[in-house]
């Protein structure tokens, strides 16, 4: 079974509900909506993939019985979340001259995957309790992002991706499931922690040019490595001898397979959305292995080089 594939063809049923559903909205919100929708679409070149925000509604079906049509509006649902935020933190991030757009645009993808989660769960839900426990997690890691350590405390790097927990938990309360909220949403916080590592690897420049460092993990965890008492000792040559020279990747990666081990010793039977963390911590183990290799070959070549001029 794939985590990925297993599930294409609902994919392309609940991104196509999605355009149907962003196509209603009124000009010109209607096409940003879309060019919005395709940035993240999954089939399309070019797209940042998110699977975790659309899938784990499909990941965890098989825990508890769950009926398509379910699992089907919970990834919808979870698509509108996924824009929802992604806008909110466009607007944060690079505030922009459209921001009046932007906004509305915001409000529109609110709407959505409110309507969405009305259908499913009336108001005395428990469901509204945790959806309130989600946003105000999310809403305080924005709020402290710049003073939050990080290191010491993983789950608040989590937090920052807290509404995708929004789709576990519907699923779980439509099938019965209660009991199993927490040990779910526990599990989905260690791989969004994971998920958060990859991309502030790739970002980390782009961080650390924004003087954004404070938000990105693995400019944190140099920082504690390397034992700097503040962090506008973190520059380029620093993050990159820690990275290239000193091994640091490997380090960071292993923190990752650490995690991942200690969730197989406590499997919940949640195997797509564990082999989904298998693929992060794979993906970063490689482009550490990838480092050291292309090290060795640089030292190797610059022994030959040497031994060449000095024969």
């Amino acid at each position: 079974m794939n985590w990925f594939t297993d599930y294409e063809a609902e994919l392309r049923d609940v991104f196509r509900d999605a355009e149907q559903m962003i196509g209603g909205f009124p000009p010109p919100l209607h096409e940003r909506g879309l060019a919005y929708l395709y940035k993240f679409h999954p089939y399309k070149e070019g797209s940042t993939k998110n699977y975790i925000c659309y899938l784990l509604p499909f990941w965890l079906k098989e825990l508890d019985r769950v009926n398509e049509r379910t699992c089907r509006d919970m990834a919808l649902a979870g698509v509108f979340v996924m824009l929802h935020f992604f806008v909110q933190d466009d607007c944060m991030d690079e505030p922009q001259t459209e921001m009046k757009q932007q906004l509305a645009l915001a409000s529109m993808f609110q709407l959505k995957f409110l309507e969405v989660y009305r259908k499913h769960f009336e108001v005395d839900s428990p469901f509204w309790k945790y959806f309130q426990k989600y946003m105000t997690e999310w809403a305080t890691s924005v709020a402290q992002e710049n003073n939050t350590d990080y290191f010491n405390n993983p789950v608040r790097i989590a937090h920052k991706a807290s509404p995708v927990k929004l789709s576990s938990t519907g699923i779980l309360i439509k099938s019965r499931g209660l009991q199993e909220i927490q040990r779910v949403s526990d599990r989905v916080d260690q791989v969004l922690i994971t998920l958060q590592m990859s991309d502030d690897w790739a970002d980390w420049e782009e961080d650390l040019q924004q003087q954004n460092q404070n938000a990105n993990g693995l400019l944190t965890f140099i920082q504690y490595e390397r034992q700097l008492m503040d962090k506008t000792q973190l520059n380029s040559n620093v993050v990159r001898t820690f990275l290239y020279v000193q091994c640091g990747l490997s380090r960071y990666a292993a923190a990752a397979a650490n995690r991942h081990e200690i969730l197989m010793k406590n499997d919940i039977g949640t195997p797509h959305l564990d082999d989904f963390h298998r693929y992060l911590v794979s993906g970063l183990l490689m482009d550490a292995v990838r480092i050291e290799d292309e090290k060795r070959r640089l030292l190797s070549g610059g022994f030959y080089h040497w031994m060449s001029k000095n024969a």
